[in-house]
């Protein structure tokens, strides 16, 4: 799910319509509307906010919201919702067939000490872990970068756990027209940007309040503002060939989910070919991803930046944790 200010919204909101319901997917099999995570916060007024895929299955969870707005024994639920194989326009309007399990916790005044610790966490992007159960909202802090999301059903002592705001890094190097563009994107997506450049006072990293990290850097250090691991996606897209070699060797054995560079095949088989003659093998070069994106003849910066943040959500939802097609 996009970590665009959920809670800070959900806390603002509440303030004014003093009750409201959360809704959380803690579980799915099969083909379905969205993934285990996705949340809705359903309100008095209707105004909500986000969602867990639309359709007849958000219709009616937001329907047993609404009836538990009004429920005076304040029970926090769980609901499966089961959609069959078959398409039937009648019934649902539905091809995919699966079955989701929802999570129904009622939010009220008791529950803003949680609320608050959930926004102080999701500005910093820090990681904690949220828990749901009959009892209602919850968290523990966590000091670990693995994702667990864990749904423990029981008719009376049934638990919800998930791990918030450790979504991938996208390393950006180049704060050009791209690179805003880029951001932008994927500041609609579940990725945490960063982005450096060398160049002082530069209109559109001025202009880019996306990014969550944006830094002037000396390129030669470039490696030093990378993280390592299966969560760490890198860009590379600055403003000369040179300084692209240059990062790009800093980083060519670092263990990463994701290593990409823009260019034309011309500038792409240049570096390729200095790449090589500097001592780098074959395999390791061949690593990268370049030219960059998905192949869908791109050619203005919002172009190429769909194409960069569509090939990145391939690799993020693909099982190898290698930095591969």
């Amino acid at each position: 799910m996009s970590h665009q200010k959920f809670w800070s919204h959900t806390r603002e909101r509440l303030l004014e319509e003093k009750k409201a319901i959360l809704a959380v997917m803690v579980h799915a099999e099969g083909s379905g509307p969205n993934t285990p995570g996705a949340k809705l916060v359903v309100f008095p007024n209707g105004h909500n906010i986000g969602t867990i895929g639309g359709g007849s299955s958000e219709f009616e969870i937001t329907e047993k919201a609404n009836v538990m707005l009004n429920d005076a024994e304040h029970i926090n639920r769980h609901f499966t919702l089961i959609h069959h194989d078959h398409y039937n326009g009648e019934e649902s309007g539905m091809i995919c067939g699966g079955e989701q399990c929802y999570a129904l916790i009622h939010l009220d005044a008791g529950d803003f000490p949680a609320l608050d610790t959930l926004v102080a966490a999701e500005d910093k992007r820090g990681p904690i872990k949220l828990i749901l159960s009959e009892f209602g909202i919850a968290f523990q802090p966590e000091d670990t970068s693995d994702f667990c999301l864990k749904w423990t059903p029981d008719e009376h002592a049934w638990l919800y756990e998930e791990t918030l705001f450790i979504s991938p890094i996208v390393s950006i190097f180049g704060a050009g027209h791209v690179g805003l563009a880029l951001s932008q994107t994927l500041s609609h997506l579940d990725f945490t940007v960063h982005i450096y450049d060398n160049r002082p006072d530069l209109p559109t990293m001025q202009q880019n309040t996306y990014a969550f990290k944006s830094k002037i850097i000396d390129y030669t250090e470039a490696a030093s503002f990378v993280p390592e691991g299966h969560r760490s996606f890198v860009v590379i897209m600055t403003f000369g060939h040179q300084h692209d070699q240059e990062i790009l060797a800093q980083l060519l054995d670092k263990p990463l989910k994701y290593l990409g560079m823009m260019g034309s095949t011309k500038k792409v088989a240049q570096i390729r070919n200095n790449l090589l003659e500097i001592g780098f093998t074959t395999p390791l070069i061949d690593r990268v991803h370049m030219p960059i994106g998905l192949p869908i003849i791109s050619q203005t910066p919002e172009e190429i930046a769909i194409s960069i943040a569509a090939q990145l959500i391939k690799i993020q939802n693909s099982e190898d944790h290698n930095v591969s097609d």
